[in-house]
């Protein structure tokens, strides 16, 4: 192994970094850039060198970068850690002035996590944040660095009238004072309680969903934090779902969401996850005769699945309103009143279940109701009398199939 020989800077840097320092204080910045650039090619080690580059640098960007190369060959100095979150501040505010809230807000939370006390960032930051949640804690905190700062108590004045005047999430509406379920529409406005949302939440649908139409429309058109948490509540009210985890994923992803909101979006989405793995394990079976649901609920639940069953197509609707929809629809062809094929129309009707795959059971092994399954888009076809494990192993494949898509 060859042996390692230690860095040694050339011996004019040192003269060179004097010289560059004395011109830095002599205000001539000019040939200071000239000498230290020299300075750092010939020892890019060196951080005072750096240090004095990003104080005689006219760039914002070099002097950026210089602060950087300090942090990075020295991560506790103190100078490059408060020279950067000055620069930063400077890049946000510049940011938030030209209208780019998204760059004001990475390089200000950046400033402030090199400088918790940066008064003029969190008071920056305040204004182009997404939720007021997030703007009055940005106040609180400067004015725990300077209680005197009359930007941050006019900025919390304005959210506390704010507040006073709640607007409804999801319809938009006002209201005298905060609530967790809007007056208007009747939907729950909070992501506080995500268990909320595991039974019918007795919302306006009319409402609501116009509401959810028109939030989707701005989120389209102009993603933002607020109209993403509103068209989210909207199709949580609504009872769907796997729409609302897709847009609060989607916000997680395009939005740096903090405290509180971040805590209700990911607590949230555990649940609905939760309730998708759930969902996949449940069954509803719809037949008529008694011993039939009887010996299909123990089959089943002895193999792990969670089932409701109910004695014809009428009680569908009521059931999915009290236990929602559920993974795997049974359905028996010959029941009076609405056979299983119309039972079966109906549930590809409700968007709820319009996509719940479902399994026939009947007493007729014909190939035209065989053939009649098939072309109404049954998953499986059992035929009575069957064994339990028969049954257990054909809703095994069905409920694989449809996770696997």
């Amino acid at each position: 192994m060859l042996p390692t020989t230690e860095f040694r800077p050339p011996p004019q840097v040192t003269t060179l970094l004097r010289d560059g320092a004395a011109l830095v204080r002599a205000g001539d910045a000019a040939k200071a850039r000239l000498v230290l650039r020299q300075v750092v090619a010939l020892d890019p080690t060196s951080e005072a060198g750096w240090l004095w580059l990003a104080h005689a640098a006219s760039d914002p960007d070099e002097k950026t970068d210089c602060f950087r190369r300090v942090l990075a060959l020295n991560p506790a100095s103190e100078n490059a850690r408060a020279g950067l979150s000055a620069q930063l501040t400077r890049a946000g505010i510049d940011a938030a002035v030209r209208g780019s809230r998204g760059t004001a807000r990475a390089a200000l939370r950046e400033a402030i996590g090199l400088n918790p006390a940066n008064e003029p960032a969190l008071v920056w930051l305040a204004g182009v944040v997404d939720t007021d949640v997030e703007a009055e804690d940005c106040l609180r905190r400067a004015l725990a660095v300077n209680p005197e700062n009359e930007q941050a108590r006019k900025g919390l004045a304005y959210y506390a009238a704010r507040r006073e005047e709640w607007t409804c999430p999801v319809c938009r509406k006002k209201a005298p004072e905060k609530t967790d379920r809007c007056p208007n529409c009747r939907s729950i406005a909070t992501l506080a309680d995500p268990t909320a949302f595991d039974s019918p939440t007795r919302a306006d649908p009319n409402k609501t969903a116009r509401a959810a139409e028109t939030l989707r429309e701005q989120y389209t058109r102009r993603p933002t934090a607020v109209a993403g948490i509103g068209l989210a509540l909207a199709l949580l009210n609504l009872g769907h779902h796997a729409d609302a985890a897709g847009v609060l994923e989607d916000l997680v992803e395009k939005f740096d969401l903090t405290g509180q909101l971040r805590a209700q979006v990911d607590a949230c989405l555990l649940r609905l996850w939760s309730r998708e793995e759930e969902k996949a394990r449940r069954v509803m079976v719809v037949d008529d005769s008694p011993t039939v649901r009887k010996v299909v609920t123990s089959a089943l639940e002895a193999a792990g699945y969670w089932v409701v069953a109910v004695a014809d197509g009428g009680q569908v609707e009521e059931a999915i309103r009290l236990h929602g929809p559920p993974g795997l629809f049974v359905l028996d062809i010959n029941m009076p009143g609405k056979d299983g094929f119309e039972v079966a129309q109906d549930i590809r009707q409700r968007p709820e279940t319009s996509r719940v795959p479902f399994v026939f059971l009947t007493g007729q092994s014909g190939f035209l109701t065989k053939l009649h399954s098939r072309w109404v888009g049954a998953a499986n076809f059992l035929k009575k009398p069957f064994r339990p494990d028969e049954l257990v192993a054909a809703i095994d494949a069905v409920v694989g199939a449809a996770r696997r898509k």
